[in-house]
């Protein structure tokens, strides 16, 4: 599981693990739908799912890369050794190609904090959206937020299926970890 360090995004990364791990996809990322995407890039997703490109910047609707991936151990092996890497750049784009990464998308809170002025909200942010709900059990992770050296400590909560083309998470089943 790799998080982006400039984002923070309340939301279950278990479909990610179970589409590589059940060899569905050799990646996969949480995909989210803004109304308004002129400050990200957006993706491409084909009817199966499948990611197909990442777009510049632009307005209007579309899906947004949330920052959560999953990846098989062949995929990360075969990374070169230089860095910096990027995974939208040098990654994500090569795999699209063979059709193997999946895109989970998802109704959730989400933050970006690419900039001082985003990241000094990040904190009311997690105290805002990092309350379990009560009755649904909380999957824990820590993320590390690489530009500013902080750890946040956020729960990724709930969210279950509805029905569409690429399920949108709303609402997880719960689970014990």
């Amino acid at each position: 599981l790799v998080v982006n360090g400039d984002s923070l995004v309340f939301a279950d990364p278990l479909p990610l693990l179970k589409a590589v791990g059940e060899d569905r996809a050799d990646a996969a990322l949480l995909g989210l739908k803004l109304e308004d995407t002129s400050r990200f890039g957006t993706l491409e997703v084909d009817a199966d799912c499948r990611l197909t490109a990442f777009r510049e910047k632009r307005s209007g609707t579309g899906m947004i890369n949330a920052g959560v991936y999953a990846f098989n151990r062949a995929v990360l092996q075969m990374q070169p050794e230089r860095r910096p890497l990027s995974f939208e750049l040098d990654v994500f784009p090569q795999l699209a190609l063979g059709g193997r990464v999946m895109v989970v998308s998802i109704v959730a809170p989400f933050r970006d904090i690419g900039t001082p002025e985003s990241l000094a909200q990040a904190e009311r942010f997690i105290a805002d959206n990092g309350k379990p709900d009560p009755g649904h059990a909380t999957f824990n992770l820590r993320i590390l937020t690489f530009a500013t050296h902080k750890l946040a400590d956020a729960a990724f909560t709930r969210l279950a299926a509805t029905p569409s083309t690429c399920p949108t998470r709303t609402r997880w089943p719960s689970f014990t970890r």
